[in-house]
């Protein structure tokens, strides 16, 4: 603000003095011209005296008398006599034809009463030119006729010389006043140029005062800046193109050990600013480099180096800007030493790597625990579902179906530890498909009535006035946010009533089309003071009712993280005693409804004989899944490799297809890609994946939903889950888990036992001969592949083989296999030797436990 005001009363001042100069110079130009006028018209009054009409009118007179007595002394016998005649009344003559034509008479008879006169004058002469140009005796003989003539011009040429009296006198009048007009004019104009002359004096004083008090301020100043330069810890570099350090402040003298000014050539910028170079190394920066860097305004750069005065190079920031001094243009560059800074920063970030290990190993702890826990409850929740299935009394199964309830509580509380593990990582992911949300928040009423009417509480669901139809979005994390929110109310209302309503907000474009979904209640409701911590994770609140109420704490977090992951925004209002509303924002824009896919209720039609197609290139995962199918009675087609799978669905029309991701040739998100793109019988059939990579990389995702597939099933597959999947159960579509810990389990017992019981003696032990020679040869042959760096080969091999580990049962190797196959999709060799090392061990032990497990058997 303060540069603006200075920068307009400068301009201001500029103008002024330019008014005042300009018109200084015209007054001076203006006097110059009336001067010279002035002086013009004095030579004119000057030589008026001999040039005037009075004067000529006076001789017109003279001459008159003059003609008249040479006419009256003319003598026949005298000749001279005559001539003297005839010159003086040609002189006669002539003055009148010159007062009658001459350039200055002309404007005075013109406009003049006695122009006749002139006229008669003119007249009479003319009338007598013949006689007076005749022969002398015809003169002399009417000499006294032209006396008479002559005479008679008296009173005329009279009257001339008194008009030419009184018109000369009018014109020097004339031109008297005239002088005196033009002398005011040239005064009034000095006087003007004079008041301009002392106005531009005045202003001239004015602004010397002004620039001399700026003068001292800019000494002052640049005394200041000189001090303060010469004090500051920062060292100040001013820079030519060519890279010579021209000035210098005292710390820069000090940090880099630049000597005083001297006669030598002055030092270079290159002998003390570095950087490092591709390799690392430290190269000089020149000169013109530190020009081009400011080319486009001022620059910062904070990874350069400088040397000490002995030798040693530390870091610094650097700041520079290009100047104008003295007309040539050079850098101004301020440089800090940051060797303190960097030294701090390096601490804290080994303070952050710690604490960051250590979040990362509690998060490790946290999921090897719950992976622990969640594999003997897959167990106990397996051997309660074939329990359910054998001849049990009334109370038998009323225990067995309260242990399974138990049981699937425990594992959903750890599936919510896992989630938020996974959220607390950045792990998370979604899954964006189409589904009907209308059918959607339906089918969750539906499902969860029951819970809600066994605390005597009303859940209804209030469908909008235009239904919300077919969306785009993650089906199953839009799904677990409800199921949260509506669990929740269900746990805190008792004979009450929960309502679940939806409200489609449209946007400037489909893209942000908001779906706001609310689930109200008339429970206990939440006091003002726990509103702000309600999503927190593990937030349980106070009171006799909460209490009572089972759970982690870990829904209303996990809905947080999920709506957060998936764009949206999620509140509650809520009044003690009377009731609580939470509502969810969820950007799910309107969708084009996905070609219909024919499903199974699982719980109709869950023994109906469906068409099954196997894609596996491993023979013993093949010859399992097709045993599991088989024995439930449907039909069931085993490939080895994608080309094999995309030639059977060409022909026949399957319900479901199962295919390995990872197969020799066409692999499998390929293969499924071109049957459900293509018009074969088999285009609209379920695909599901199996793997036993249990750490599959992120990326598949994108892959996954291009690919037309439903989802992801991880090997070893439970008997009851392929079961719940071929009746119609929608694939898992979430997140594959964490690998488990290297420690995990060497054998899971009930895949194991399911194995034995659905495979005869016989092909078990060719199973488990196959397992045990791939397993030897690839160890054995593992090393080789290592040092050849054939990563791509060895990543077949081991995943192949942790296939076979996943149908066998054998976790711990499985697990470990999975490990070195992303440290070869990778390329960390040193991660991959250190897996095989641990496979080696924990081949020995897994191949002593299955074959004492087989000789049990």
């Amino acid at each position: 603000m303060a540069a603006g005001k200075l920068i307009r009363r400068l301009l201001r001042r500029r103008f002024q003095l330019t008014v005042f100069s300009g018109l200084a110079g015209i007054c001076l130009v203006a006097a110059v011209y009336m001067t010279a006028q002035v002086f013009f018209k004095l030579d004119e009054l000057g030589t008026s005296a001999t040039d005037n009409l009075q004067w000529t009118v006076a001789q017109l007179e003279v001459e008159q008398l003059k003609a008249i007595d040479a006419l009256d002394r003319m003598d026949g016998d005298n000749p001279a006599t005559i001539d003297e005649a005839h010159r003086r009344f040609n002189a006669l003559y002539s003055r009148v034809v010159t007062l009658s034509r001459g350039r200055g008479f002309a404007e005075i008879w013109a406009n003049n009463e006695l122009s006749p006169n002139l006229k008669t004058i003119k007249a009479e002469l003319t009338s007598i030119l013949s006689v007076m140009d005749g022969p002398d005796d015809d003169l002399l003989a009417q000499r006294a006729r032209l006396i008479d003539h002559l005479e008679s011009l008296t009173p005329p040429i009279r009257q001339l010389s008194i008009a030419g009296v009184a018109i000369d006198a009018q014109q020097t009048n004339n031109e008297r006043n005239a002088l005196l007009g033009q002398l005011i004019r040239l005064t009034a104009l000095v006087v003007l140029m004079m008041v301009g002359m002392i106005s531009l004096l005045i202003l001239l004083w004015r602004l010397f005062h002004l620039y001399r008090r700026r003068a001292l301020e800019n000494r002052k100043t640049l005394n200041r800046l000189t001090t303060i330069l010469n004090t500051s810890q920062d060292a100040v570099l001013v820079v030519a193109p060519n890279g010579d350090i021209v000035d210098k402040n005292a710390a820069a003298i000090r940090m880099f050990g630049l000597a005083e000014a001297t006669d030598g050539p002055p030092p270079n910028v290159r002998n003390v600013l570095f950087r490092r170079d591709d390799s690392g190394e430290l190269a000089p920066l020149a000169g013109a480099r530190l020009i081009q860097s400011c080319a486009q305004g001022p620059n910062r750069c904070a990874n350069l180096m400088a040397r000490a005065p002995n030798g040693d190079h530390f870091p610094v920031e650097l700041s520079a800007d290009m100047a104008d001094r003295m007309g040539d243009e050079v850098c101004v560059s301020f440089i800090r030493d940051i060797s303190r800074r960097v030294a701090a920063e390096s601490e804290m970030q080994v303070a952050r790597d710690n604490a960051l290990a250590g979040e990362r190993a509690k998060a490790r702890f946290l999921a090897m625990i719950s992976h622990e826990m969640r594999t003997p409850l897959h167990g106990i929740l397996g051997t309660l579902d074939l329990l359910d299935e054998t001849r049990l009394t009334k109370e038998q199964r009323r225990y067995a179906r309260i242990m399974h309830g138990s049981g699937q509580q425990l594992l959903n509380q750890i599936n919510d530890a896992l989630e938020i593990t996974q959220a607390d990582g950045g792990t998370l992911r979604l899954r964006e498909t189409v589904f009907n949300l209308d059918k959607l928040l339906k089918d969750l009423t539906t499902a969860e009535r029951h819970n809600a009417e066994a605390r005597n509480t009303t859940l209804e669901f209030l469908p909008p006035k235009q239904p919300l139809g077919h969306v785009s979005g993650d089906k199953g994390r839009v799904q677990q946010v409800l199921i949260n929110l509506i669990a929740n109310a269900i746990k805190f209302t008792e004979n009450g009533t929960i309502t679940l309503e939806a409200t489609r907000h449209e946007g400037t474009s489909n893209d942000t089309s908001i779906v706001e979904i609310q689930v109200s209640d008339t429970g206990i409701g939440i006091g003002e003071s726990d509103l702000p911590r309600i999503f927190d994770d593990y937030v349980r609140l106070g009171g006799e009712a909460s209490e009572m109420v089972e759970g982690t704490g870990l829904g209303l977090g996990i809905a947080r993280q999920l709506v957060t992951l998936m764009g949206g925004q999620i509140g509650v209002e809520s009044v003690e005693g009377e009731g609580s509303l939470f509502w969810v924002w969820l950007p799910l824009p309107k969708a084009a409804k996905k070609p219909h896919r024919e499903t199974v209720d699982p719980e109709k039609h869950g023994t109906a004989r469906r068409s099954v197609l196997i894609a596996e290139d491993n023979s013993a995962n093949r010859y399992v899944l097709a045993q599991m199918l088989e024995k439930d009675g449907h039909s069931v087609r085993a490939v080895a490799d994608g080309a094999a799978a995309i030639a059977a669905a060409e022909i026949d029309a399957f319900d479901l297809i199962l295919m390995d991701i990872s197969m020799p040739g066409i692999g499998g998100l390929e293969a499924a890609r071109r049957i459900t793109q293509g018009t074969g019988p088999s285009c609209n059939a379920r695909v599901l994946f199996l793997t036993a990579h249990i750490n599959l990389e992120t990326e598949i995702d994108a892959e996954l939903h291009a690919s037309g597939a439903e989802g992801i099933l991880t090997k070893p597959l439970p008997r009851s889950e392929l079961r719940a999947i071929v009746a119609g159960k929608q694939a898992n579509t979430e997140p594959l888990r964490n690998p488990p810990a290297p420690d995990h389990p060497v054998l899971d017992d009930h895949v194991l036992k399911q194995l034995t019981e659905m495979i005869p003696p016989d092909r078990l032990t060719l199973t488990l001969q196959d397992f045990f020679a791939e397993a030897d040869t690839l160890i054995a042959e593992a090393g080789d592949l290592l040092e050849q760096a054939d990563f791509g080969t060895l990543a077949d091999r081991l995943h192949k083989l942790a296939g076979s580990a996943a149908i066998i049962g054998a976790t711990a190797m499985q697990s470990t296999l999975s490990r070195a196959e992303d440290a070869c999709l990778s390329g960390r060799k040193d991660d991959i030797g250190a897996h095989l090392a641990l496979l080696n061990d924990i081949w020995k032990v897994t191949r002593a436990r299955l074959s004492a497990h087989h000789r049990a058997a």
